[in-house]
């Protein structure tokens, strides 16, 4: 075997391309062979992965039969390898295939693929670029695993973003709907080393054919660029095309691996306009409030002013809509006191009728509004879209006699865009966005911004707002977007119509060109530009963006990590529509799952749009427990230096689970850590708001006390003073769905009476076989935050991954109580092991979720640990380790905040020793944070 595996490798292992640590073999058709990585991070340790020629490397191919030729390859030195081949297929497409493995500085292959067609008649490639391992040589494939930045953590929860997984089955994350940066991660973690593979930033990425990262074990990972009817178009008459890709080697550590692909697409993640930082990060709001509202009394009886200080609100996306229809946003007009509006107002003058308020509008009206929010600390940002423009556009073209004079024709959408911009409406050959039954959002039409004759309206737009408005901040764009035009063309896409190939101006190319020449005006007059995702959060969208404010929702963890991972050096605020942080467990979970990924929420407003208002006392409060720790995290980027944090959990002592006595009559009774004849639940349990039966208290051992009807309810108080209750309850029927006394929020589960099935039935002193008597079914209640979890009694099954097992060797098959102490016996009819299972069908548990910690710097340059961990998850102490500090430098000042009525999580010790900071905590449940001011 040694000698066949020797023997393959050298008679393929034909050329080589090194880079720091990462070395590559590839055969002279460019199929990768192996992956040689040292870790960067471990001295002495390294891997061998022999990846899979027949999927690794890069593939492109046709819808026809695809043939390769003239394949041929050379290597300049040990830094590149050139390989070319033509391409033809049975429907006459050809074009000439060169791909080169280049070299990079940082343990990176740069993979640039190039086509050139060489057939007058088009076609769309279909393109793939893949690693696949078959396994690393000096480690298990149990402990090689798979990371990407996940739209919903993967298969985990959205606080373990950082956290990769180990999974066999399938999957795929399309860019811009489940993933945001289209990068994939393998890591080895007994070796400490990783190989990645990416798709580069650039504007050639075209919605047309929307990369997709799929794996079909874990230990592959492709990434595919569709093609056929439509995407990059192909021929003689087109530029070559380019894509670049690359692959890196690295530590097994998630945050270093997204780190080097931040530092080389450095232009992406920064921030243009670094004052952001300062000026514009913080919670934000979309909000038509006008400034002398800044004065009037909140629900928390302080100003409006003092309240959105204190939340540390930093921006407001100005939803006063000045403008008479939208993108006319800075008429062309010189005159700064002429009232604005449009001709189909009923009365001239005022802002577009879709405001929540109605105030006149003016250049000197407008200006003075941005000058008194600048004087209150609040940065506003007017409206910015790069499509959509007019109104009352289902009347077009206008009608003879119906436009005002020339001067004043910039009132009347459809005869100005019909006289200046008529070429730029979007459509195909048979139709267009405009005319009867066709009207976007207040009667609007799309335009093409990648046509001249548009995108030249816009930066006149951009232009007037630097020229007549000195207090202004900057815009924010309702979307980083444009429609796909068929009836432009950007010599580089395809798509059909009428089943036909026909050119087009692809949407993303589009805005992506728009902003190359917006951007940089705004950038140099220090304004800032926002951008909204809700159009699907894409990197290479981001070039000429400070700020993202999103009407993706904050309360969705897809959303939240989507956003995330564009603002690793970017303020990020989503929209708050649609959310509820009435309930305790609610906020908790809304408030930290933003912590932990550095987001800030749209704060509490009046007069907000997609947002929470502030007329709720309760909503307030609950923004108002939690601004401590935004205000800390102003200013904030991502710490993304491998193994920069570590965390590790010990567990408060209890009990073995193991049933320690030989007495077979055991009983669900409190817990009593002096009774070594009791089995304790250990509480590595979901939080209480999965959707799973597993039974969980507050990260303590549980308690369960089942209680007779005629007693009055007892609570089962353990050390915690945590309570789960159990009531016996009567039901009415002997269907599967019964009627249980609300006790709360108690979800009840009834089951039948069913002899030798696998599901018991609690009574009161009755057998179980025994139908003609009354019954009373288990009902359970969580209490003090009166989250219920359903649970039925089942037979327990060893195979079974959804049973969380009580009590062991249980005989008999009666049910008893004692009425003196109000308790139940519970045996089982099966001689086997009684177990608490889900409902039926059963639902997977949810893995258990250690603590998760996240690495800050913010604007002050403190170094800002958050420490997350909502619902019972742990109870005990919790040691963070900082690594990789300056060894200079000296801690001034570390604290730690947990919001709430009670101190929930303690900072009990912090040190350093060199360049290792180890914070020890005491952490029960909820959010901390942890500042450290770090000086030299």
């Amino acid at each position: 075997l040694s000698l066949l595996l020797l023997f393959r490798y050298s008679s393929a292992q034909d050329y080589t391309v090194s880079s720091g640590n990462l070395k590559l073999n590839l055969n002279s058709s460019g199929a990768l062979l192996l992956a040689s990585i040292n870790s960067p991070c471990s001295s002495g340790k390294s891997a061998l992965y022999e990846l899979d020629k027949s999927l690794s490397g890069i593939q492109v191919w046709t819808e026809s039969n695809s043939i390769q030729s003239n394949i041929r390859s050379m290597q300049t030195n040990e830094g590149e390898v050139s390989v070319s081949y033509d391409l033809h297929d049975s429907d006459n497409n050809s074009a000439h295939i060169q791909t080169n493995f280049t070299a990079t500085d940082d343990n990176t292959v740069a993979i640039t693929l190039s086509i050139t067609g060489m057939s007058q008649k088009w076609f769309a490639p279909y393109i793939k670029a893949a690693i696949a391992m078959q396994t690393p040589t000096q480690s298990s494939p149990t402990n090689t695993s798979l990371w990407l930045p996940w739209s919903n953590g993967g298969i985990t929860s959205p606080l373990q973003s950082l956290t990769s997984e180990t999974f066999s089955r399938g999957g795929s994350w399309n860019y811009g709907g489940s993933l945001s940066v289209p990068l994939a991660v393998l890591l080895d973690h007994v070796t400490d080393t990783s190989l990645s593979i990416s798709s580069a930033m650039s504007s050639n990425l075209i919605s047309l054919t929307n990369p997709v990262i799929s794996t079909t074990s874990g230990r592959d990972v492709t990434i595919d660029f569709s093609g056929g009817q439509q995407g990059y178009r192909v021929s003689s008459t087109t530029p070559t095309l380019t894509l670049q890709y690359h692959i890196a080697g690295g530590c097994a550590c998630t945050r270093g691996a997204l780190g080097v692909y931040v530092k080389r697409h450095s232009e992406y993640f920064q921030p243009p306009n670094p004052n952001v930082h300062y000026r514009a990060s913080g919670m934000g709001a979309y909000s038509a409030v006008q400034a002398y509202a800044l004065d009037k009394p909140q629900p928390n009886n302080k100003t409006l002013n003092d309240t959105l200080h204190t939340l540390g609100m930093a921006v407001n996306w100005d939803a006063t809509f000045w403008w008479p229809y939208i993108m006319m946003t800075a008429p062309p007009i010189t005159n700064r006191s002429e009232l604005w509006g449009s001709s189909f107002d009923k009365t001239p003058g005022f802002n577009n009728r879709l405001s929540q308020v109605h105030v006149h509008a003016s250049y000197d009206i407008v200006d003075e509004s941005y000058a008194n929010f600048n004087a209150a600390n609040i940065t506003t940002l007017g409206y910015f879209n790069g499509w959509e423009l007019g109104q009352e556009m289902s009347e077009y073209p206008p009608k003879p006699g119906v436009c005002p004079p020339p001067e004043d024709e910039w009132r009347h959408a459809p005869c100005y865009i019909y006289h200046n911009l008529d070429k730029a409406i979007v459509g195909s050959k048979t139709h267009r966005n405009v005319g009867p039954g066709n009207h976007g959002w207040d009667g609007d039409t799309e335009l093409d911004c990648g046509m001249e004759l548009y995108q030249s309206y816009l930066v006149g737009v951009v232009q007037r707002h630097l020229q007549m408005f000195k207090h202004f901040d900057g815009l924010a764009s309702d979307g980083i977007r444009a429609p796909n035009n068929l009836l432009g063309d950007d010599n580089f896409s395809m798509a059909t119509s009428n089943a036909n190939p026909v050119p087009i101006q692809d949407g993303q190319r589009a805005w992506a060109s728009l902003m190359d020449k917006v951007g940089p005006m705004l950038a140099s007059n220090d304004k800032i530009f926002s951008a909204n995702t809700i159009n699907g959060p894409r990197a290479h969208l981001m070039r000429h963006v400070d700020l993202v404010m999103s009407e993706q929702n904050a309360g969705e963890s897809a959303q939240v990590a989507l956003n995330g991972w564009l603002g690793v050096h970017k303020p990020i605020v989503l929209w708050t529509s649609g959310i509820t942080t009435s309930d305790h467990q609610g906020f908790d979970t809304f408030f930290q799952r933003l912590l932990h990924m550095g987001i800030f929420p749209m704060a509490p407003m009046p007069h907000s749009d997609h947002s929470l208002n502030n007329g709720s006392l309760a909503v307030l409060e609950n923004f108002l427990l939690y601004a401590s720790l935004f205000r800390e995290m102003k200013g904030r980027e991502w710490i993304l230096t491998p193994h920069a944090v570590s965390v590790s959990v010990v567990n408060k002592s209890h009990q073995s689970l193991g049933y320690t006595t030989n007495d077979p009559q055991a009983s669900v009774v409190p817990c009593n850590s002096a009774d070594a004849g009791q089995r304790w639940h250990n509480l590595t349990a979901p939080h209480p708001t999965d959707s799973t039966g597993a039974l969980a208290s507050d990260a303590t051992p549980l308690c369960l006390e089942v209680q007779n009807p005629s007693f009055s309810p007892q609570s089962c108080v353990n050390a915690n003073n945590s309570n789960i209750w159990a009531y016996a309850c009567p039901t009415l029927s002997n269907d599967l769905v019964g009627d249980c006394p609300n006790h709360g929020n108690t979800i009840w589960n009834a089951t039948p009476s069913c002899p030798g099935c696998a599901q018991t039935l609690l009574r009161s002193g009755v057998s179980l076989g025994d139908g003609s008597d009354s019954r009373w079914e288990l009902c359970l209640e969580y209490d003090p935050q009166n989250i219920a979890r359903p649970l039925l009694l089942n037979k327990c099954s060893a195979a079974s991954t959804t049973q969380q097992w009580i009590l062991q060797d249980v005989q008999d098959n009666k049910v008893s109580h004692n009425n003196g102490v109000g308790k139940f016996t519970i045996r089982s009819q099966f001689n086997k092991t009684l177990c608490v299972s889900t409902r039926s069908p059963p639902i997977p548990p949810a893995p258990v979720y250690p603590p998760q910690v996240n690495l800050f710097h913010n604007q002050h340059g403190d170094v800002i640990a958050v420490v997350t961990s909502p619902g019972a998850s742990v109870n005990g102490t919790v040691t963070i380790t900082i690594n990789n500090q300056d060894p200079t430098a000296t801690i001034s000042n570390a604290f730690m905040v947990r919001p709430g009525e009670e101190a929930l999580s303690t900072l009990t010790t912090i040190n350093k020793t060199g360049s290792t900071m180890t914070a020890t905590l005491e952490l029960k449940r909820g959010a901390g944070l942890i500042k450290i001011s770090l000086t030299n």
